[in-house]
């Protein structure tokens, strides 16, 4: 089933487009609703889903933020763009960003649907023919390297006996790439990934291949042990992770794949699993409540300090608006509304 998340500002369209088609029975799975760019770029972090359908003009952050933001990230998704006649500028700009999907509004359920099934296509063949559980089983085996589960050598015994029944060497880089990608974004600073993925590209035939993948996980597994950084416990990469949060959020472009590759030098998928179950609560709702309490320390020490300098400071750019967002999602009432609490206890 593929998963899809809708970014729009007007609440009314994206609960409608929500609400009015069966996505179950196209095979999609319609993990969240979204109201800013902002607020979208964090689910879409959190959720990787294969298509995101966003309106392209909004407030806080439009909607080409988060494809630039995605696209830096080098995910893969399918972006659909909802647009008004009045925005070419825009979509010209969104084309330059390789999104191919495009709904003028207003627009039909039957439009949707079937560009929405149009996507499903693309995405369906970059899998290249691979039945979906193979490339499962081959993440799975990434995430036991990835995690230390199970040796090199047993990875790649599996990965043999995986890839064993089949010989088209299209169906096996494919598989091979599945697996190694995972691994490459996990330790995105021990290695570039770009000189192994043109050697795998140019593999002849499945024995060079595997005879690649063999060489290569061996080369990396030195590198691992080399450069990463132990960590005790689960707990304890958490509680760095925490750190790092609170020391950084400031930072507008800080998230939790930043932190798990570059600081933690981790999978950001086994991370934000960690992360959730041990804090109970996703970090995008972390961060989010962090720089809360940071904007109220702020302003507590300061009621006057003008709200977009309080939104820049706290990691909100230059958008006073998501900061006001957030204030209304964890404290109930917006930063102007606490600053008026602030000066009438006095």
């Amino acid at each position: 089933m593929y998963k899809l998340i809708i970014i729009d500002d007007e609440k009314i369209i994206r609960e409608t487009i929500g609400s009015m088609i069966d996505w179950k029975s196209i095979d999609v799975e319609l993990v969240g609703l979204c109201s800013n760019g902002m607020e979208g770029l964090d689910m879409i972090i959190d959720e990787d889903p294969d298509i995101v359908m966003t309106d392209i003009r909004m407030p806080v952050f439009s909607g080409l933020e988060p494809i630039k933001r995605i696209r830096q990230l080098n995910k893969d998704i399918e972006f659909i763009i909802l647009s008004g006649y009045s925005e070419f500028e825009y979509a010209r700009t969104a084309m330059a960003l390789n999104v191919k999907y495009y709904i003028l509004k207003p627009c039909s359920k039957e439009t949707i649907i079937n560009t929405v099934k149009q996507a499903i296509e693309d995405c369906c063949s970059k899998k290249k023919t691979v039945p979906s559980y193979i490339f499962k089983i081959a993440r799975k085996l990434s995430q036991d390297f990835i995690e230390k589960i199970k040796q090199p050598e047993e990875i790649i015994n599996d990965m043999f006996n995986l890839l064993s029944d089949n010989n088209d060497c299209d169906y096996v880089k494919a598989v091979v790439l599945s697996f190694l990608t995972n691994i490459w974004y996990s330790y995105v600073n021990l290695i570039d990934s770009s000189i192994y993925y043109n050697e795998l590209e140019n593999s002849k035939t499945k024995e060079e291949i595997m005879e690649f993948l063999n060489g290569h996980l061996k080369l990396l597994s030195q590198k691992i042990i080399r450069n990463s950084k132990p960590l005790d416990s689960s707990k304890e990469f958490i509680k760095k992770c925490i750190e790092y949060a609170k020391e950084n959020f400031s930072n507008p472009s800080l998230t939790l794949k930043y932190i798990a590759e570059n600081y933690l030098y981790m999978n950001v998928d086994y991370v934000s699993r960690q992360f959730c179950k041990i804090t109970g609560e996703k970090f995008s709702t972390f961060l989010g409540r962090l720089r809360v309490e940071n904007a109220k320390d702020i302003l507590r020490k300061n009621p006057d300090e003008k709200i977009y300098t309080v939104a820049e400071m706290v990691g909100c750019g230059n958008n006073p608006q998501y900061l006001t967002q957030l204030f209304k999602k964890y404290e109930g009432i917006t930063p102007s509304a606490f600053v008026n609490l602030l000066k009438g206890n006095a």
